[in-house]
Order: C-alpha cells, then sequence, then structure tokens
C-alpha cells in the first residue's frame, strides 16, 4: 500500500515535470517568434557596389528625396574630401550657405560609413544636444524606413525593419538562435551583430558640444573588446550666442582640440569633418576654416555667390519693381538679365525657386529679404564688420602688444600702478597697470580671485568660487574676504622689478555698493582704496568736466571725487566709462613709441585677456554739437570683466597723475602745457 507522503511526493514531481515542460514550450515558441528569421539577399548588387565606392552615388541613388538638384562643382569637392576623411582619415572643416545640404550630407556620410564598414564607431556632435538629437532622429528614418537601403543591405536594416518601430523589441532580438545585440534607443545606437555584415556592431552616437564628451566607448558582444570612436561629425558647432562671444568660442574651441580628437584613444588615429556657417568675425567656425592658423584642418568656404554683380544700379530699378509684385519684377530680370548677371557667378546654378528663373536672381532676391548683414554671414560665409563710426581694438591687435616684460615685472620708466577690481558673486576679476607720466601703460598683471584652473573659462561657469575660497560664509561674506585677501596681495608689496607699490585700487561699486564701501572704510589701506562708479555719459548728458566744482571736490579729465555728505563718509570715484573705453582702445591701437601706448607682459597666452577687450563695440552720436563714443555689448558676449579692469586702472593713473593728451592746451607764443 502507497503510503500518502509517496503519493504527494509523486504528485509532485509529476507537476513539476509539467511546468518544465511548459516552460521549455514557451521559450521554444518566445524564442520562434523573437528571431527574426532569413535575411533576404541583397536586390541590386551593382547599385550596391556603386553606392559602397562612392559617398555622392549613395547620396543620389538611396536618398533622392534628400537631394533631389543635382550637385555644384562646390558640393562634389566637399563630398570628396568628406569621403577622403572618412576613408583615409584626417580633418576637415567646410562652411556652406544655409539651405545648401551640409546637414544632410552630414547625416548621408553617417550612414554610409557605417553601412559600407569604413567605420566601426560614429560620433555625431552638434552645437546643442536637441540638434543632435534631431540629426539622430533623421539616421533612424533612413535605415528603419527606406525601402532603398533595405533592398540593397538587408543585413544591417532588415533586424532594424523587424522592430517594427518598437525598440524594447531590441533586447531580445535573435537571428538563428543567437542574440543581434542591436540597440535602437538613446544616445547610443548599435547596429545588429549578424556574421558577414560590415556593419556588424557598429556604433553611433551623438552629444551636443558641451555635454559630456570625454570616455565615450562601446563594449563589443562576446567578450571582443572596445571600440572607441573613429569617425567625428561636428555639424555646426556653434550658436548664434556663441559664436559673438569670444570666451564661449574659445572654451568649444579647445573642447575641439583636446576631449574630441582624443576621442580615439593613442592606439587609432581619429577623423573629424566639420560642416559649419561662419556667424560673426572670428568665430568658432572661422577659426577652423582659416588655413593659416588650422592647415590641418583644410578648411573649404563657400559663398552662395562667388562674385557679386557689377551693375547695381539695374538691380537697384529691379527692387522698385519687387513693389509691384514678383511677376513684374521678374519680367524685368527676364529683360535684362544678361546685363545683370554681368560679373556675377552662382555657387550653384541649379538653386533658385518657382519664383525665380535663375541662382543670381534667387540669391539677390534673398539679400534683399534678410539684409545686408545676414545675407553676408549666413549665405556667403564672409560676415561684414561690426558696424562702427571709427576703429576698434581686434583680437589680433592685443595679441601683437607684447614687451620683453615678463608677468609681475614693472618696467623701469614706470612711475605709478594702478589696479582695478571688478565684483562679482562668484569671483574677482583684476589687473594691475604701470603708467608713466606721458600714460605710456603696462599690463602687469591680472587674474580672478580665487584663480581659476582653466585656460578658458566664462564667469556663469563658475557658481561658487568665492564661496568655495570661504566656506562657511555667504555671498556678501565671501566677497568681502576675497576683496581683504586680493587687495594685502596687491597693495601690501613691493612688485618686482621695482621699488613701486601700488597707490590707487579702484573698486567697482556699481554692484554691491554698500558692501564696497564699508570694506573701504575698514581697510587698513584705506589711503589707497576708493570705491569706483563707471557712469554711462551718453551724448545727451553732461560730461563730468562740466560740473560745478564744490569745496572738497576732486576732479580730473572725466573723473570726479564728490565732497563726503557727512564725517567719516567713504569718499568715491564716478569716471564717465564712454570716455575713458575710447581712451584704453585708442591707446591699445597706437604703436609703441608714440605717446598714450598701452602694452602687456610678454610669455602668456592673453587669447582670452583679447576676448573681453573686444566684447564690446562703439557707435560715434552726434548731438547738440558734440559727438561722443557710445560703447554697446556685442550679441552673446557677457564676458568683459578685465576690459573693464583695464579701463579702470587707465582712470587711476589720471587720479594719480598721468597727463592724457585732453590735458595738453597750445598757446600762442607759450609752450605746451599741461592742465591736469
Amino acid at each position: 500500500m502507497i503510503d500518502r507522503m509517496s503519493l504527494l511526493r509523486c504528485k509532485k514531481e509529476t507537476l513539476l515535470g509539467h511546468r518544465e515542460e511548459a516552460l521549455r514550450y514557451k521559450r521554444k515558441e518566445s524564442s520562434a517568434v523573437r528571431d527574426i528569421g532569413e535575411i533576404p539577399d541583397v536586390r541590386y548588387a551593382d547599385r550596391r557596389d556603386r553606392a559602397e565606392g562612392s559617398l555622392a552615388s549613395f547620396c543620389r541613388e538611396y536618398q533622392p528625396s534628400i537631394f533631389t538638384r543635382p550637385f555644384s562643382p562646390m558640393h562634389k569637392q566637399v563630398i570628396a574630401r568628406l569621403e577622403g576623411a572618412i576613408d583615409s582619415g584626417g580633418l576637415f572643416a567646410y562652411a556652406m550657405p544655409r539651405g545648401t545640404g551640409k546637414t544632410s550630407i552630414a547625416e548621408a556620410a553617417c550612414c554610409w560609413a557605417l553601412l559600407t564598414g569604413k567605420r566601426r564607431y560614429v560620433t555625431l556632435i552638434s552645437a546643442t544636444e536637441k540638434h543632435a538629437q534631431q540629426s539622430l532622429v533623421n539616421i533612424k528614418k533612413e535605415l528603419s524606413s527606406n525601402e532603398l537601403i533595405y533592398e540593397d543591405w538587408p543585413e544591417v536594416v532588415f533586424p532594424i525593419w523587424s522592430l517594427e518601430n518598437i525598440a524594447h523589441r531590441a533586447g531580445g532580438q535573435l537571428y538563428r538562435g543567437m542574440p543581434t545585440y542591436i540597440v535602437w534607443k538613446g544616445e547610443q545606437l548599435v547596429l545588429p551583430s549578424i556574421d558577414g555584415s560590415k556593419a556588424a556592431g557598429s556604433v553611433i552616437e551623438i552629444r551636443g558640444l558641451t555635454g559630456a564628451i570625454r570616455g565615450m566607448k562601446c563594449n563589443l558582444p562576446g567578450g571582443r573588446g572596445t571600440v572607441r570612436p573613429e569617425l567625428v561629425i561636428l555639424d555646426d558647432p556653434q550658436t548664434d550666442e556663441s559664436a559673438r562671444s569670444g570666451s564661449q568660442c574659445m572654451a568649444r574651441e579647445q573642447i575641439i582640440l583636446g576631449a574630441i580628437l582624443g576621442l580615439a584613444g593613442h592606439e587609432n588615429p581619429i577623423s573629424v569633418a566639420m560642416p559649419c556657417t561662419v556667424i560673426h568675425k572670428g568665430d568658432l567656425a572661422e577659426r577652423f576654416l582659416d588655413n593659416d592658423t588650422r592647415p590641418g584642418w583644410k578648411g573649404v568656404r563657400a559663398g552662395m555667390l562667388k562674385s557679386m554683380p557689377a551693375n547695381t544700379k539695374l538691380w537697384e530699378e529691379y527692387y522698385g519693381y519687387k513693389k509691384e509684385g514678383n511677376d513684374a519684377a521678374t519680367q524685368y530680370y527676364r529683360e535684362n538679365r544678361e546685363a545683370m548677371d554681368m560679373g556675377a557667378e552662382a555657387l550653384w546654378e541649379e538653386c533658385y525657386t518657382c519664383d525665380q528663373i535663375s541662382a543670381v536672381q534667387y540669391a539677390m532676391d534673398l539679400k534683399a529679404v534678410v539684409g545686408e548683414q545676414a545675407f553676408w554671414a549666413e549665405y556667403q560665409n564672409e560676415p561684414l564688420d561690426d558696424v562702427s563710426d571709427g576703429e576698434m581694438i581686434t583680437v589680433e591687435d592685443v595679441l601683437a602688444k607684447t614687451t620683453k616684460y615678463r608677468r609681475g615685472q614693472v618696467p623701469e620708466n614706470c612711475q605709478y600702478l594702478t589696479a582695478f577690481i571688478d565684483v562679482h558673486k562668484g569671483l574677482l576679476y583684476y589687473m594691475v597697470c604701470g603708467w608713466e607720466e606721458n600714460f605710456n601703460g603696462y599690463i602687469i598683471d591680472y587674474n580672478t580671485w580665487p584663480p581659476v584652473d582653466r585656460k578658458y573659462f566664462a564667469l556663469r561657469e563658475i557658481r561658487e568660487g568665492l564661496q568655495k575660497k570661504y566656506p562657511g560664509m555667504g555671498v556678501d561674506g565671501a566677497i568681502f574676504a576675497g576683496l581683504k585677501e586680493l587687495t594685502e596681495k596687491l597693495v601690501g608689496k613691493l612688485w618686482k622689478n621695482s621699488h613701486l607699490r601700488v597707490e590707487r585700487e579702484v573698486i567697482d561699486a556699481n554692484w554691491k555698493t554698500s558692501l564696497v564701501k564699508s570694506f573701504c572704510r575698514e581697510t587698513e589701506h584705506g589711503v589707497v582704496v576708493i570705491p569706483g562708479h563707471g557712469r554711462y555719459i551718453g551724448v545727451d548728458r553732461r560730461p563730468l568736466n562740466e560740473y560745478r566744482k564744490h569745496a572738497g571736490d576732486k576732479s580730473g579729465v572725466n573723473w570726479r571725487i564728490p565732497a563726503p555728505l557727512s564725517r567719516g563718509a567713504v569718499r568715491h570715484v564716478i569716471f564717465d566709462i564712454n570716455y575713458w573705453k575710447s581712451f584704453v582702445n585708442s591707446a591699445l591701437l597706437s604703436p609703441p613709441g608714440e605717446r598714450g601706448c598701452l602694452q602687456l607682459f610678454s610669455g602668456y597666452d592673453h587669447t582670452l585677456l583679447a576676448a573681453h577687450f573686444t566684447a564690446e563695440y562703439f557707435t560715434e552720436v552726434s548731438a547738440r554739437g558734440k559727438t561722443v563714443r557710445q560703447w554697446s555689448p556685442r550679441p552673446g558676449n557677457d564676458d568683459n570683466h578685465w576690459w573693464d579692469c583695464v579701463v579702470g586702472c587707465a582712470m587711476g593713473a589720471a587720479m594719480q597723475g598721468c597727463r592724457t593728451i585732453d590735458t595738453v592746451v597750445k598757446r600762442s607764443g607759450m609752450r605746451v602745457r599741461y592742465l591736469n
């Protein structure tokens, strides 16, 4: 007789057996569902062979809905150089007009490099993460819906099509019972691992230029090692804002030269192609297109018109007809086309819409619509100089004004040392200058407090520099402590190569006014330190020189120290920033040997300083019989802090006795006399 326990054990074993059998069946059924089946054969081998040997053929034959017009000679040149960079490596920057397909070519190049197996790991980097995401979406659409690519690269795209746009299926996809290891979501896509496929396991990854770029890699399945980026497409790596900011251009330039060029590691060379548009003079694109300063990048730039029409009078009459309507203007152009096109040569003869009859007419219509500045920047890649009524310093002017003296050394002819501190929440920017009595000046030292351990940076990137330097303090306390320590560093010592000390330190008091005045009241260097208020004296305001002088006032050329309102009050200096910025601009333009020349110490990279110095521009405004140079920040340029410092140092020198040209008066029969 079978006991109860044995019966229960038998039933349990039977149930477990049934369960295991059911699981085996389900696994087999699931595997059959997840297996994509047999991959179709290549449909048109000849077409695929042509495309594998030519990026231009790939674009024309597999993306005819994108590349609808014949390629211009410039397109052919760019595609050939891009193909060479993918095949053989190298660096290539090319600027083409807006709307001529440079981004579409870049995206096609990514697909071509991966499908043909020429590159295993492609990285597409755009100015922002949002732009990079859009490019990735475009590439995914081509690989998951382009029937022409499906016909000729089935071993790559058949597994992608089998996902049916359901990305989570990728994790369990099988081919002949083996995982394909396809990844089809996120910032990193991995193509299916199919035996015999040149693109097996290839990777495409996206980033924004200012995002996390370092350390990009992908582990190959089956313990076959790791791959790193081999090809980088830098698609329009600047924004309108960054193009107009010297510090942002330098920061992005260093990311490209450092992080991006190092992505491949030390074992393999990296290929980088940069489709771009020049937005602003000296911007990021222009730096890499300059074959003199960046010869390794083989820069090429092209404008919509290689040359402009010679007969401007006929075009002015044409624009008059435009007011009557497109038909009237086009009829006028048709009748006078030969004369109107004289001297003009279009980059792309087929580039015009149904409203025009030639590429030249289209370009000239576009110029009238967007304006001169936008046309020459966005469509000619030759931006016009900033609008100004006089000469302004450039980055090149600043970098060329160095002396034999090193940082911290005072030239032997200097009689005065002045300093200026620009106060901000996270950092204190400062500068020290030496001056001769005739206003020849030398920048001796400049930096931030606390110092920033990066060569290129923007203030907005340093949020808590002072707070980290002085932990436990609030904003005001950290600024006060920074002013105290920095002032001791600048004022409380003899400077190299001289017997001089800083005898005038001006601290910007337009922000945190009461804090700065409190510091100046309490510091042991109160005789030297004074709060400063820069004032924007426009053409409609009375110059500081014309204010009536009251008892106790001190004044000079466009600066004044009002008498204190009460006993013990901290005195402050008011100065005309328009005047003193114009003065320093002229001093930086003056060649060595001329009176009032301003120079820099040598042996240091002053590129970031030059960006601060060129962060503003002036326009000459006239009214009521006088003309004033009014200074304004360039759009997108938010860092001009060392510019403020050098301007404050120059004004401080005038307070100490340096005499500007404005103080020289010639009288008949008398020698020159200085009034300051």
